[in-house]
């Protein structure tokens, strides 16, 4: 995929190939690779590599969908605004990110 602002983003996947997992960010200054990016809490890892050196970062272990059910939570037994629900409607809305 190709962005307006000249980003790359190319992804693989396939049902008949050997099952594998790994994200790799490509940047003009290094590269960061996340083993199992749907597993957190399992690998804590994640590497970023700049030039010739690669620094390990530990990433401490957590829930892995422990803040949008914190959100949810916060919205039903506290009334407050779902934020995760109410950034994807506005950025489906807008499309655009939305921080939240």
């Amino acid at each position: 995929m190709r962005f307006e602002n000249g980003v790359l983003a190319q992804f693989v996947c396939g049902f008949a190939s050997p099952f594998r997992t790994s994200m790799e960010s490509i940047g003009s200054k290094g590269t960061l690779t996340v083993p199992m990016p749907f597993h957190l809490g399992k690998n804590d890892k994640f590497y970023l590599q700049v030039g010739d050196e690669t620094k390990t970062i530990e990433i401490p272990d957590q829930e892995l969908y422990i803040g949008e059910v914190e959100d949810m939570a916060d919205a039903v037994l506290l009334g407050k605004e779902p934020r995760m629900i109410l950034g994807l409607f506005e950025s489906a809305r807008t499309g655009k990110p939305v921080t939240l």
